[in-house]
């Protein structure tokens, strides 16, 4: 791709391709980077936690259900009331939070100057949800370094995904140097956009 391709038509194509349901891209940037990054686009199917957090984020939870029937354990079960499945919601939440860390890089722009934030649940439980605001890249590195050793986080199912979401303005030759260190350090690589 080109290195002065914006940040908003490559993740375009990178959703377009999602849609189609391609599951992972290689691609290089520019002439001087002959050696493909790989893009991986996240799979919703067989992920409880993804759909639990969608359901959130969409409200289908309707004040109205009364009875309800949801698959649980490869099971057909039959919840009688809102009440139970509130609960049963409850519950898969607190083990996604304890199963997931949900790390994820952001990079904007500030006055020509980059800024860097990491999210991550480091706790393990709901709300959990630690924001690092980072001046440089030198920063960056030693958080994600600092993530990458912690004992706690070493039985994190997406302890090896990152997502990383760029502001869309942003080309592609001003991220590639962090997009290589991801890469380096074995991260799976999710792309999100910021911005409108």
């Amino acid at each position: 791709m080109a290195e002065n391709l914006s940040y908003d038509v490559f993740h375009r194509i990178v959703a377009t391709a999602g849609f189609s349901g391609i599951s992972s891209i290689q691609y290089v940037i520019g002439d001087k980077f002959k050696n493909p990054f790989t893009l991986y686009l996240p799979s919703r199917e067989g992920n409880e936690c993804y759909q639990l957090k969608m359901k959130k984020h969409l409200q289908l939870l309707d004040d109205e259900i009364t009875d309800v029937l949801v698959l649980s354990n490869g099971k057909l079960e039959f919840l009688t009331s809102k009440n139970d499945k509130i609960l049963q919601d409850k519950r898969q939440e607190i083990e996604c939070a304890e199963k997931y860390m949900e790390l994820s890089l952001f990079v904007a722009k500030q006055n020509m100057t980059a800024k860097y934030e990491v999210r991550l649940n480091e706790l393990g439980i709901i709300g959990g949800e630690k924001s690092y605001v980072l001046k440089n890249e030198d920063e960056l590195w030693n958080l994600l370094d600092d993530v990458r050793s912690r004992k706690e986080l070493e039985n994190k199912i997406d302890r090896k995904k990152i997502v990383f979401g760029i502001e869309k303005n942003i080309s592609l030759k001003d991220i590639v140097s962090i997009i290589m260190k991801l890469t380096e350090y074995g991260y799976e690589i999710s792309y999100a956009a910021l911005g409108n």
